[in-house]
Parts: C-alpha cells; structure tokens; sequence
C-alpha cells in the first residue's frame, strides 16, 4: 500500500532550519536533506504558496546549491502562473546549471500566462537577450521555443526566435542544410528545433509566416524518406523463430517538419507524395489532411489515401473531405460505413449527413443499418461494400445502428421516427442515450419525455438537452425534476434549461435545494453544477433569498465564495466579502512513495480481453502520479466507462458518471511540462488546477495541449489495444505491479 504521510504544519521552516543552504556537510546529510527540501517544494507547489513565508521558502530554493533543487523551485514558480513572480524566474535565465536555465526558459513563457501584455513582452526581451549570448545549443533550443509559446509577441522577437532554432538545428553556413541520417537535421538538439518551428508555424501563422528559406529545409526533411528496415536475419536451424528486429525510433523530426508546414500552408506536390509514402503513420495522416484541405483535393491523391492502412490516415482524409469538400465527400464517406477498422466505420457514419445530404443512397443505407439493432445475423443488409464487417448482436453491437439512428435523424426525420421505439426500449443506456439525441433531432417528442424520465441520468441529460430546443419552458416541469439528482452533468444541463423561465419561484426552490444538497457532500468537484446554479439564481432570485446564500459566501471552494459574495452584494447593497474555508487537500507521496513510483507499472484490463501498460512519471508530475496510483490500488477505476472516444485526438475514461463532469471528489494541480505526444497520459481537466482523477490517451500527438494539461503517465505496451477502444468500453480494472 502506497502510504498516506502526514503534512507537518511547519514543513517549510522545519526544513530551513536544517540549514541546508550552506556547503561542506556530508554527503549523506546533505541528500537526506535535498530530499526532505524537494518533498517541501512539492508541498509548496500543491498549496500554490499562499503565502509569504511560503514564497519565501520557495525564492531561498533558488539560491541552493544543488541544481535539482533549483530547477524544481524555479519551475514551481513557473507552474504558479503569476507574472508577478516574473522577476525570480528570468534571474534564473543565468544560472550556472544549463538545466535550471532551460527550466527558466520555460517556467517564464508559464508564468506570463494570462497576465498582461507587459509581462508577455518582458518575457519576449528577457528570451531574446538570452538568446543572444546562450552558447549551450539545448539551452538555446528551449529558450527559442519557448519564445514561440508567447502570444501576441511582435514580429522582431519571432523572427530571432526563428533564426536562432535554424542556427542551431543546421549549424552549418552553406544555404542547404546538410541533413543527418533519415532526413534531421544535424546534432543532438535537432528535434527541440524542430519543435520550435512546428511551434512557430502554428501559433503565429498569422502574425509572420516562417520564411521561404525555412520552409525549404523543412521540406528537405519529409523528402528525405528512410529506407525500410532489413528484413530479419533466416533462422538458424535449431531455432523455431527468429528473434523480431528492434522497433525503429518514432520518426519525430519529419513528423514535426511536416506539421509545421501543414500549419504555414506551405505544402507542396512533391512534399504530399514524400510525405504519403513516409513509413510514420503519424507522417501520412498530416499529408491527408493537407490533401483534403487543398481547395480541390487532387483524386489521385484521395484515392491513394483512402488506401492506406493505417485507420487514422483514413480517418485524416474523410474528416478534412467533409469539412472543405463536401460536394466530392460522399462517396468515400458512404463506402467507408463499410470500412474494416470499426472506429473508421462509425467515424464515417456520423459524417454521412454533413457529406450526402442530398444523396437518396444515404437514407437507405442508414435507415438499413440502424434497422440491425439486436439483429443475431448481418447479412439482412450492406453497405456499399460487398459485406458489413460487424456482427451485430443484441447486447454489444450496439454502436453502427446507434450512430446511424442519429444520422438519420439529421436527413430523415420521419424515419428515424418510426425505428425510434427499439432504440428507446434497449436495456443499454448508451444506447437510450443516443435515441434521446435522435429524438431530439427528429423532434420525438413523446419519446424525449419518456427518456427524460430514464434510471439513467446520462439518458435524462440527453433528453433535457434535446427538450430545452424542442418544447422551451414547456417542459418546465421537466427541468425542474432534473434538479432532484445529483448527477453533476445532469444539474448544469437542467440549470441552462431554465434560462428566462417564467416560474421564478419554483425555479428559485428547485435550485436552492439542489445547491444545498451537493455542497452537502463537500466535493471540489461540484463546482461546475454549482456555479451553473448560481448562474440561474441569479436571475431568478432576489432580496429574499440573500439571507439563504449568505453562508456560501464561506463555502469551501473560493470559487462559489467569490460568486455568493457577489450575488448578495448586488442584491442587498451590502459589501459582502468571501471568506472561503478551503477543505484539507488530499494526501502528497513521501520520498519512498516517489521511489516506487517511478517503478511502478499500471496495466489497464477492459472487459473485452484488451490490454494495455502505463508507466508512471513521478520526475514531472509527482502529485497526479501519485494519485492515480492511489486511486488504482484502492479499485476506483474498476468497472468505469471509457465515455470519451475523440478520433484521431484522445479517449478518455475514469468517470463513475461516464460524463465529463463526474470525477473524483478533490481537485488536483496541473504539472505541466512533458509533451502531449501520441501514447501520453493526460490529466483531464476544465479550467487550471481541476483534475479530478479522469484521464486521457493521446491517439495523436496533440502538441496544442502542451502548456495547458498535465502527463502523468505514457503507454509503453498496448498501443494497438488503445486505438482500437470505442466508447463504452469498460475497464475491468488498473492493477500495480513492478518490474
């Protein structure tokens, strides 16, 4: 069992009074003492330094002479993100230790984060001042990129930071870049600056393009295909099998070069055709979208796409067709509801209206497969292609008819009304809670009163959403019944619902119970419900409920303090001040906790065989590591939905509501600062610093998320497992162990 450590009031000074910031004690005292300070830090950053003396702590860290202690401390401040606390960082830019530098870099492109425009162009002067004399090429590297993670930053400053990830990527001086072995550029840090570029091209497209000489090596790169690996050595006689060959490395730097100019419109003929023939799927699905984006996608380059083998090259095409293309999307979207990968399938499904809506094939071929429905046997239908490659059964094969009811609910209302009863009467909830959103697309409306009424609140969330646009304030009653549960997802919805209605004191009773009843439970995570209430009461109420709200104003989450102290301030004319009283945060890892973890392997069992293995990353995220293999001990993802499946973005599990806004009950701190590469675990949040215990697998790499969302975690064994999960899916269990 992971132990639970007490949090000693005075950790801070306890651990300044052991000195530690002064030379020559032995070496055994003085690592004992590093760890106890780092285990302060952590308690530091988990509390967010309220307070003086615990800044103080955190600016005397900086001065320490161990390097690891100041590059915790100073990323701590960055985590912080207040600007306020600029000064401490950009000090750090001259440290001694090339990491603490690189670390500032970054911390300090955090820290501006939100805050002014002074502060993002303090930074901005600080990073190129820095550039201009940093002659360590990884430091360099970080302080360009993390120039380009700035926003609204003039011209001047993305240009040096352009020319110093080229200076350092390809050091050499003739106008081509000599090219390092499969395509990068030379030396060790080629793939930090290319990941400056890609950061760049991506986030300041608009402000200043990367220029045409850039542009050219980075095409350099995605022409310069690797050669396939040998085939294996024969087998010897008295060996039954060869040993495989080793995995060859993730093809990062054409991966980044070619993002980075899908993201500056700077691809061209020769670029696509390298790029589609790249061996690195992750390649292909970035030439796909470039394809589908052109203003008339060239056939010869959808057909070869469309028959790639990789499902998210696929997937690329048909998702970019639909968007920009639609006159020429629906055949491949037709012929892909029979595609062999079942995510592409149902992926192709949901685009059928937005691609064939004037298509007499796509009523038929979605009004026959929402008919299989519990169907034992598939060959009742087919699709555009010779066969379906499901087998539906009554109880798991669920999700084409599903998908396709809602589709059809788009092109053909009347249909989908009369295949609506079978979906609403089906014992799974997913499914009654698509024939809800079908229902309110169709304008079903007895049957969005009868699922308003499911044992299933993600069922009742459906059909209050869908009666809301249907009915309006009709289905008060409706909404106001929703309020009696204490699904969160359900409350925000029903609090919407009743936006200008005209019963204000049923609604003012309604919601005053519901937000009495889940503060009750003094859960962080009821905070979203709670602010959607209070939203609503504040149109509905008055004077005479200020009395009944005053106590919130010393509610535990600061949050709905500062939203009650506003509501009865405004409405009584008083100066109300919040005075929140926050609730003890959850237990932090000890130094053995941390040791463990970074052995500690999780190995993720679904319900339908499937398999996959995390590795924990305690060195960035200490906190959400910890709590995730907290949680997984005690059981707490066994049995959960994974309710999210994004294609060709995340999946993501761990609700005991299945919905978004259902979690676990404290809150979490975002650690940002590893990479939301494909295979990454996430930590899902809405808004900073509100984990609560759901996470994310990156199917991608989804570089937009740096910055914003915490790692905590990466798959090393399953991937395939991950890419084939569809929604519903459940997980049986997480389970420890260690190598």
């Amino acid at each position: 069992m992971l132990s639970t450590p007490l949090r000693p009031a005075l950790a801070f000074w306890a651990v300044l009074a052991w000195s530690p910031f002064t030379t020559g004690a032995p070496q055994a005292q003085s690592n004992n003492q590093n760890t106890a300070i780092r285990l302060a830090l952590l308690e530091a950053e988990d509390s967010r330094a309220p307070t003086r003396e615990s800044l103080a702590f955190v600016f005397a860290c900086l001065r320490h002479d161990s390097p690891d202690i100041q590059r915790d401390a100073v990323r701590l401040l960055g985590r912080l993100e207040r600007p306020e606390l600029l000064p401490e960082i950009l000090a750090m830019l001259s440290a001694p230790s090339p990491a603490v530098r690189m670390e500032a870099a970054s911390a300090a492109a955090q820290a501006s984060r939100g805050g002014p425009g002074s502060a993002t162009s303090l930074v901005a002067d600080a990073l190129v001042g820095r550039l201009s004399e940093e002659q360590h090429t990884e430091v360099a590297a970080a302080t360009a990129t993390s120039i380009g993670r700035l926003t609204k930053i003039g011209t001047a400053a993305i240009a040096a930071a352009e020319a110093a990830l080229v200076r350092i990527g390809w050091p050499e001086p003739e106008p081509a870049p000599r090219m390092a072995p499969h395509g990068s550029p030379g030396g060790g840090v080629a793939l930090a600056s290319l990941e400056g570029l890609e950061i760049l091209a991506r986030l300041h497209s608009g402000d200043r393009p990367i220029s045409a000489d850039t542009q050219d090596r980075l095409r350099a790169i995605v022409l310069d295909i690797p050669a396939p690996p040998p085939p294996p050595p024969k087998a010897r006689r008295r060996s039954r099998r060869a040993a495989a060959p080793p995995a060859p490395p993730p093809a990062r730097a054409p991966r980044l070069a070619m993002q980075a100019l899908v993201a500056a419109g700077a691809t061209d003929r020769a670029t696509l055709e390298a790029a589609l023939s790249h061996p690195d799927e992750q390649v292909r699905r970035l030439a796909a979208a470039a394809v589908a984006g052109a203003s008339v996608p060239e056939p010869a380059l959808v057909g070869r796409t469309l028959r790639d083998d990789s499902p998210m090259v696929r997937l690329e095409l048909l998702r970019g067709l639909s968007r920009r293309a639609a006159g020429t999307a629906c055949e491949p979207v037709l012929k892909a509801t029979a595609d062999r990968d079942r995510g592409v399938a149902l992926f192709a499904i949901d685009l059928v209206p937005a691609s064939c809506r004037d298509d007499s094939r796509a009523r038929a071929l979605l009004a026959r497969v929402a008919g299989t429905l519990g169907a034992a046997d598939p060959a009742g239908w087919s699709g555009p292609s010779p066969s379906y490659v499901w087998r539906p059964n009554p109880h798991t094969n669920w999700r084409a008819p599903a998908h396709a009811l809602v589709a059809l609910a788009r092109l053909d209302p009347e249909q989908a009304r009369k295949v609506l009863p079978r979906f609403e009467r089906h014992p799974s909830w997913l499914v009654r809670m698509y024939a809800a959103r079908a229902a309110g697309l169709a304008d079903g409306s007895d049957s969005l009163q009868r699922l308003a009424e499911d044992v299933h609140d993600n069922v009742r969330e459906a059909a209050v959403a869908a009666l809301r646009e249907r009915r309006g304030h009709a289905a008060d009653a409706v909404f106001l019944g929703a309020l009696t549960r204490n699904d969160y997802q359900l409350l925000i919805t029903a609090s919407r619902a009743l936006e200008g209605t005209p019963d204000r004191e049923a609604a003012s009773r309604a919601l005053l119970g519901a937000l009495d009843r889940i503060s009750a439970q003094r859960r962080e995570t009821s905070r979203d419900p709670r602010k959607a209430i209070l939203d609503r009461l504040a149109e509905v109420g008055g004077a005479d409920l200020a009395g009944r709200l005053r106590p919130y104003a010393r509610d535990f989450d600061p949050v709905i303090a500062g939203q009650a102290a506003r509501l009865v301030s405004r409405w009584t004319g008083e100066t109300v001040a919040a005075a929140p009283d926050p609730l003890p945060r959850a237990p932090l890892p000890d130094a053995q906790d941390l040791a463990r973890l970074a052995a500690t392997r999780a190995e993720v069992f679904l319900a339908d065989g499937g398999r996959f293995v995390l590795r924990l990353l305690p060195d960035v995220a200490p906190l959400n590591a910890f709590r995730f293999a907290r949680l997984a001990e005690s059981g707490y993802y066994d049995g959960l939905t994974v309710h999210r499946v994004e294609p060709n973005f995340v999946i993501q599990g761990g609700s005991p509501g299945a919905n978004e806004y259902m979690g676990d009950g404290p809150y979490s701190r975002d650690e940002v600062g590893r990479s939301n590469l494909r295979g990454t675990v996430g930590l899902s949040t809405r808004g900073r610093d509100t984990g609560d215990a759901q996470f994310y697998v990156n199917l991608v790499d989804n570089l937009r998320l740096d910055g914003t969302y915490t790692v905590f975690a990466e798959v090393i064994e399953g991937m395939d497992v991950v890419d084939g999960i569809l929604e519903g899916d459940i997980i049986e269990r997480v389970a420890l162990s260690r190598p």
